[in-house]
């Protein structure tokens, strides 16, 4: 993709949560905001909700499913590819990324990126203030507890959590 077209629709995305950062978080706009957003990603179901204060970047390399959910505060820096399956609930200030940096000459600023795509299971919730990183699959069903940190794969129906978020017993 050409530079222009990702700086343009950074451009969108930024106008997107502006222009309707002071509506209310009720049924209506925030489908409104998931539908204005799902013109510019690869795919956007139907119900797509998205409250206020959500910061998404790189809309075109996101998929997400019908009648999923991203809460206030959260942020998707996305640079290889999302993909949220259906009836996902995206807990409030929860960050996902699909990359990191690299180290040139013992110094992380002028690094390159590592990045991996992130996969979301149908009917997955995602607790508040969770960070889920690159090349990670949440199985279908998967709950991921508060404040963790997920850097490996959840399988199916699996409640986890803890820094890095492991399997609970059941």
């Amino acid at each position: 993709m050409t530079k222009l077209k990702h700086k343009s629709l950074l451009l969108y995305s930024w106008f997107v949560r502006f222009a309707t950062g002071w509506f209310p978080d009720a049924p209506i706009t925030m489908r409104f905001r998931g539908w204005l957003y799902g013109l510019a990603m690869k795919r956007a179901g139907n119900n797509f909700q998205v409250a206020s204060n959500v910061r998404i970047n790189s809309l075109q390399n996101i998929s997400v499913g019908n009648n999923s959910y991203i809460a206030p505060g959260s942020f998707l820096l996305i640079s290889d590819g999302l993909d949220i399956s259906d009836e996902v609930s995206i807990g409030p200030y929860v960050v996902i990324v699909d990359g990191d940096h690299t180290s040139i000459e013992g110094s992380y600023r002028y690094g390159g990126r590592n990045t991996k795509p992130i996969s979301i299971g149908k009917g997955c919730w995602i607790a508040s203030h969770v960070t889920i990183t690159k090349g990670v699959t949440l199985g279908d069903g998967s709950i991921v507890g508060a404040n963790s940190v997920v850097t490996k794969d959840i399988p199916a129906y699996t409640k986890a959590a803890g820094v890095p978020a492991k399997p609970l017993d059941q």
